[in-house]
């Protein structure tokens, strides 16, 4: 039987040693283990940059419009819980960078790279958990008027309460997955159970988070592109479409990884990427939230004087040349918004003043809203 003294030399020697068992011929390389930090500093500066001027956007529209409503307190949280994400990737930027391998990562470090893990993990369940929901009431703000109960409502709200029963479920699944809780990060500690099986979890949570980022996608499809809109606003709504399916493109990436994590025991190299896809979906959702209200939101900056006279000169001093030159004009961006009266439904407002369209009382525009009229209530 060991001595005391034994084992602690055997333990502090494993402490020392590689958390996970080199390939054969590969030497563990503890001072110098490769990997990238630049590209995590790059990709949490980006991303933190896009979705805090999104929110920004997003929270002028609302003081403009002297309204607030439950979905931006859903953003304002999920921008929060945003910072505690990149902070927990920035931490694993900084030390041991991405892309190491576990074999060059000492197994007394293991702990802290374990317990910023779960918490990351934690982190981005609760931030999509609150875009996801914020996003779809303002669809069902947008889309579906006051006593309206069509298809655009019901399947809305389906999937707003389908997303908080499981980000809800899951976030409580990941807290409490092991028995005491430090059997999470510590793959040292002794006695305690784990009893869920983390990696089916994983690669559930993975196949409904595709699901509800379609779904959330498509389901104003239909009723978007039937609007007749001016080129402008076209253009913007193909915008939030491209960022959409961008939104989609790192959920699936994010699931491969999530199949490639379960079958590696190279957790530490595959999280890198991992951690990459999360940030790129989360900033997406922060985008789709905020980029509607620029429109509204540079309408109602005020234009020097100085400004104006300076481009006014410029149009003279073009046109000075020709010899039927007529009025230069401000360009239409410049000009003031002119005050219209309210229309009832034949034009679409978002939430935050972004007029989707300025539709006429057009048969076509008749036939869309007497649709959704006609479904059962």
């Amino acid at each position: 039987m060991a001595s005391d003294e034994e084992q602690a030399a055997f333990i502090e020697a494993l402490l020392e040693g590689p958390s996970m068992d080199p390939p054969t011929g590969v030497d563990p390389n503890f001072d110098d283990p490769g990997g990238s930090h630049a590209i995590g500093y790059a990709v949490i500066i980006l991303g933190s940059t896009l979705a805090t001027i999104a929110l920004i956007l997003r929270l002028c529209s609302r003081v403009i419009l002297k309204r607030f409503k439950i979905e931006d307190v859903l953003f304002i949280v999920a921008l929060g819980l945003y910072a505690g994400h990149q902070y927990v990737f920035y931490e694993m930027s900084v030390f041991p960078g991405l892309w190491v391998h576990q074999w060059n990562f000492q197994l007394k470090n293991i702990s802290r790279i374990s317990y910023n893990i779960h918490i990351g993990s934690v982190f981005y369940g609760l931030i999509i958990m609150c875009l996801k929901v914020g996003i779809l009431l303002d669809w069902v703000l947008i889309f579906c008027p006051v006593g309206t109960r069509n298809a655009m409502f019901w399947i809305s709200h389906i999937i707003i309460w389908a997303n908080i029963a499981f980000y809800g479920i899951g976030t409580l699944v990941e807290l409490f997955q092991c028995t005491p809780r430090e059997k999470i990060w510590n793959p040292l500690y002794e006695g305690g159970s784990c009893p869920i099986d983390m990696h089916a979890h994983n690669f559930a949570s993975g196949i409904f988070n595709i699901i509800s980022d379609l779904v959330i996608l498509a389901v104003p499809q239909s009723i978007i592109w039937k609007l007749q809109m001016t080129t402008p606003k076209r253009i913007g709504v193909s915008l939030l479409f491209m960022i959409g399916m961008f939104a989609c493109a790192c959920a699936i990436a994010r699931q491969i990884l999530i199949n490639t994590l379960i079958r590696s025991e190279d957790i530490l190299y595959n999280i890198s990427s991992l951690g990459l896809w999360d940030v790129g979906e989360l900033t997406a959702g922060f985008m789709i939230v905020g980029i509607p209200s620029l429109p509204h939101v540079v309408r109602q900056i005020p234009i020097p004087e100085s400004v104006v006279s300076l481009v006014r000169s410029l149009a003279r001093s073009t046109g000075s040349g020709l010899h039927s030159t007529p009025k230069p004009e401000l360009p239409l961006w410049m000009k003031p918004s002119e005050k219209k009266s309210p229309r009832r439904w034949d034009s679409i407002i978002t939430t935050d003043g972004y007029n989707l369209d300025s539709m006429q009382s057009t048969e076509s525009t008749l036939g869309l809203r007497r649709g959704a009229e006609e479904v059962p209530h």
